[in-house]
């Protein structure tokens, strides 16, 4: 009976030692590569990817890229002009999640913002006015290039997870902003539009002119290279 009751000890013994083993080797955040992970992003701020670590059950750091570039053209057939704009978004992020349930997080951090607009509009048939014709070239044109503050805090709310905390693969939906301090707009013009283009002119539109946040819609699926 003693003998029977040693063995039910031990085996109960082992069996608590390999369980504690098991949760800590699943809880262990503390290797500079464990828990490490790798994910592919599209949203407002273009394609891109992210590098991200689970410090604890809770807190995730996120590193990311995102780039995109649009361009648009049209005729102004009012004036016989044209008109393109080439558009780039995209941001270089540092952003940490923090857990409040399971599946929902809060996220806070710093982006370089790589917005740039650069728009143009020309005359290209010229006009004519009460017998009066005026070329092209004496028309003229005008250019405009609008760009933010390179450095933005960033505030989202994600839902699902950055990283698994047992699977490999995890997904997250994410609502956020950037706060842009203040946005440049540099002009340039000729022929008799030539007037426009003035520090004063770009001094009003910085004033008048106010886009304090840019919306982040970002989708996120992630891989957990190490566990």
């Amino acid at each position: 009976m003693l003998c029977l009751l040693a063995l039910f000890c031990t085996t109960m013994s082992l069996s608590a030692q390999t369980k504690m083993k098991k949760l800590a080797t699943e809880n262990d955040y503390s290797g500079a590569l464990s828990n490490l992970g790798f994910g592919l992003q599209a949203g407002t701020l273009g394609f891109g990817f992210e590098v991200n670590k689970q410090l604890s059950e809770k807190i995730c750091v996120r590193f990311s890229y995102n780039r995109f570039t649009y361009s648009y053209d049209t005729d102004i057939e009012d004036i016989k002009s044209v008109a393109a704009a080439d558009i780039k978004v995209g941001a270089v992020s540092i952003i940490g999640n923090y857990n409040l349930f399971k599946r929902f997080y809060v996220a806070g951090g710093l982006a370089v913002n790589l917005l740039k607009i650069n728009a143009e509009a020309e005359n290209i048939d010229g006009l004519e006015l009460n017998d009066i014709k005026i070329k092209p070239e004496d028309f003229g044109g005008i250019k405009v290039k609008v760009t933010p503050d390179k450095f933005n805090p960033y505030l989202g709310i994600g839902f699902g997870r950055s990283q698994a905390l047992k699977n490999r693969l995890a997904f997250s939906f994410e609502l956020g902003a950037l706060y842009q301090v203040k946005t440049k707009f540099e002009l340039d013009s000729s022929g008799m539009l030539s007037d426009i283009s003035s520090d004063q002119q770009e001094d009003i539109l910085e004033e008048s002119v106010k886009i304090p946040w840019y919306p982040v819609i970002r989708f996120n699926l992630s891989f957990k290279l190490t566990k």
